[in-house]
């Protein structure tokens, strides 16, 4: 029997924001066929048909919804997911437990902020500054991040970090770390 869930192995609440300022940035944003998650130091777009098995109507339910993070990882616990408008009943041994999409947000425009990173002209030489956290983040938020490629887009830009294998894309913005 097929099953139909996201990825167990594409932990997108790795890049969500845990603060209650921003309630769309702890959520998955769905898009277009695309899952979205960003902390605003790091972006994640993952497409849906790569990172789950989830059928294309079923995808289709998931436009313009807001996944609360801790959902997610929850969801990840379960075998199959059925999606509906209000949310995702996700279902294991028999156990079923219904997962409610939150309402009313408002996420940033994360695909003009990747394609104006992908745009942007490469440049020879720099020094870049990254936690190292938030890229293991990426790592594992990312869909077909085993082997992946870092562009660079300059010094002070973001970092671009794109799977060999999927479309994911992922972002480390920029940050200032003291000398001390």
């Amino acid at each position: 029997m097929d099953r139909t869930n996201f990825n167990k192995d594409v932990k997108m609440q790795y890049a969500c924001a845990n603060d209650i300022l921003r309630p769309a940035m702890s959520c998955i944003y769905f898009k277009d066929g695309y899952a979205y998650a960003s902390d605003a130091h790091i972006l994640v777009k993952n497409s849906l048909q790569e990172c789950s098995t989830i059928s294309a109507a079923q995808i289709e339910l998931l436009n313009d919804k807001y996944l609360p993070a801790k959902s997610y990882a929850n969801i990840l616990k379960y075998d199959d997911i059925i999606i509906s408008e209000d949310g995702i009943e996700a279902i294991k041994d028999g156990n079923k437990v219904f997962f409610y999409f939150a309402k009313d947000l408002k996420f940033p425009d994360a695909e003009k902020v990747i394609q104006e990173s992908l745009n942007k002209p490469k440049v020879q030489s720099f020094e870049v500054r990254l936690n190292i956290d938030m890229l293991i983040n990426l790592n594992k938020a990312l869909c077909g991040a085993e082997k992946c490629k870092l562009q660079f887009t300059g010094e002070g830009s973001a970092v671009i970090m794109q799977s060999m294998e999927q479309s994911s894309v992922g972002i480390i913005m920029p940050i200032i770390i003291n000398n001390d």
